[in-house]
This record gives structure tokens, sequence and C-alpha cells, in this order.
């Protein structure tokens, strides 16, 4: 990351994230009596227009950066 500001804007995305998609998983899963693959294979192509819009650009330069 080029400053720290972007940094801990960065990571403040990644936790919420992270976070809400767990919840999100474990609701529809244990609470709602789906089970984790049904959960998972609803709830995972929640991030696939984000993913397609961005080109993936956004992941590659997360795992490329040095």
């Amino acid at each position: 990351m080029a400053d720290g500001r972007r940094e801990v804007f960065h990571w403040t995305v990644v936790m919420a994230t992270f976070a809400l998609g767990a919840a999100v998983g474990d609701l529809t899963a244990a609470s709602l009596g789906r089970g984790y693959l049904l959960s998972g294979l609803l709830t995972g192509p929640a991030s696939a227009p984000s993913a397609a819009a961005s080109g993936w650009a956004p992941v590659r330069s997360a795992w490329s950066s040095p």
C-alpha cells in the first residue's frame, strides 16, 4: 500500500466483509437450517457481481503486491 491511510481503509473493508460474510453464512446455515453446503451455494454468488465488475483487479493486486 502506498500510504497508511489506504492500508487502514483496506483492512477495515476486509475485516467488515469477512465478518458480514461469516455472519450471513452462519445465519442461513445454522439458524435457518439450510446446512453449510447450501448456505455456501446461496451466499457465495453474492460476491460475483463485484468481482466481475472489477475484473478481479483488486484480488490480483492484493495477492501480487510486494
